[in-house]
């Protein structure tokens, strides 16, 4: 298959009023009709040319996945009824947490004091939930950030599957949800693109508890804007794992843990890898990705170097846009690179020259768009370009 961004440098420069070298028109606006006067830049703040270069670094993720990973294949369903009753899981694949290796902290007794099994699936609308937990005593006081206390289920995705080590990207998201005093709460720890921390809007959860059986029931659909980038409709693997956290009135004790990677440290490398099959596949080609920061501090002539992390079921094309910000001297440099992106997750640095530009401190905007539209919401970060040192 044609690679038409491997080693291909795309340099894109805005000058005022005008285009140097092949790019869209600038972000301030659609390009003016025929005999329409150009828009005045301010005399003062020009907008001053820009030059950025993106360089494909091919496919991810960069390592290897470890032999004897913990795999699972999510199949596609239409719809599921978070109601607690199960009845939308007859033919799923449950994954098992009922042994001494699954288990973390001190005190576990045996499967009656904690075990249980899950399984998953995506819709239409979102990523699928559902566990059977088998608990002596059923507690949870903590709300919010601290719902991981108490009994709960914690979550974790990593959707570039990059298998980061001993820390989370930006891609990565942590969700949890418990039943607390009788009411279900939700909370996002992890995931800069889908918001960074807090409750989970719209996220259709049922937790029932069964005394008699000892018995927690848990079934939820969490939407993708949630869970933004992962989306299963356009990538085809991801990095999952899940906790089961039990309390007995006491704090949390122990849990159950599918692969480790979120109680002890937050460590995507150590993720189960879950494949995504069936399902009808988007109209239009959709992408996900987004961006991260590679360098903080540069000296004069030295490129502020990101990086862009894509992926897709077939090829797409999209275009970055770039934005310098130096809010002392009240100046914006902007540039937009159209690219092809191809199918699968890959990887690209996104590298901004710093010749033409003074020693200061600046705003880093960047952001992904397909069609007009933003993939993911803009990130943005401080960087600094200072003189080079006398030698």
């Amino acid at each position: 298959m044609k690679e038409p961004m491997r080693n291909i440098a795309i340099v894109v420069l805005f000058a005022v009023g005008m285009v140097l070298v092949g790019c869209a028109a600038p972000s301030s606006g659609a390009a003016p009709e025929a005999g329409a006067a150009k828009p005045e830049l301010s005399a003062r703040n020009p907008e001053p040319a820009l030059a950025v270069k993106i360089t494909d670094l091919g496919a991810a993720p960069g390592p290897e996945i470890p032999k004897g990973t913990a795999t699972y294949e999510a199949r596609y369903v239409k719809k599921i009824e978070a109601d607690g009753k199960l009845g939308d899981w007859k033919e799923a694949k449950w994954v098992e947490l009922k042994d001494k290796k699954h288990m973390g902290g001190e005190g576990w007794a045996g499967p009656e004091d904690l075990s249980g099994r899950f399984a998953l699936a995506f819709s239409d609308e979102g990523l699928c939930f559902a566990a059977v937990v088998t608990d002596q005593e059923f507690f949870n006081d903590h709300a919010g950030d601290g719902l991981w206390q108490g009994d709960s289920i914690q979550i974790a995705l990593d959707p570039m599957l990059d298998r980061s080590v001993a820390a989370y990207e930006s891609d990565d998201v942590e969700i949890g949800f418990a039943l607390v005093s009788g009411k279900v709460d939700t909370w996002r720890w992890s995931g800069e693109l889908a918001g960074g921390p807090g409750p989970l809007a719209d996220a259709q959860i049922s937790i029932k508890r069964d005394e008699d059986a000892k018995l927690t029931r848990y079934e939820a659909c969490i939407p993708y804007r949630a869970l933004r980038p992962f989306n299963p409709r356009v990538m085809t693997r991801c990095g999952v794992d899940v906790i089961i956290n039990d309390n007995d009135g006491r704090g949390r004790a122990f849990f159950a843990e599918w692969t480790g990677g979120i109680a002890s440290k937050k460590d995507p490398s150590c993720f189960a890898v879950v494949s995504f099959t069936g399902g009808p596949r988007p109209a239009k080609p959709a992408l996900v990705g987004g961006f991260r920061r590679q360098t903080v501090v540069v000296e004069l002539g030295e490129p502020l170097e990101f990086l862009l992390w894509t992926n897709c079921r077939e090829p797409v094309d999209a275009v970055v846009e770039t934005q310098l910000v130096n809010e002392a001297a009240n100046e914006t440099k902007s540039s937009r690179s159209a690219i092809t992106v191809e199918r699968g997750h890959r990887k690209c640095r996104v590298s901004i020259a710093t010749e033409n530009i003074q020693a200061a401190r600046y705003r880093v905007n960047l952001s992904l768009l397909q069609q007009g539209k933003k993939v993911a919401p803009q990130s943005s970060w401080t960087v600094y370009v200072v003189p080079p040192r006398e030698d």
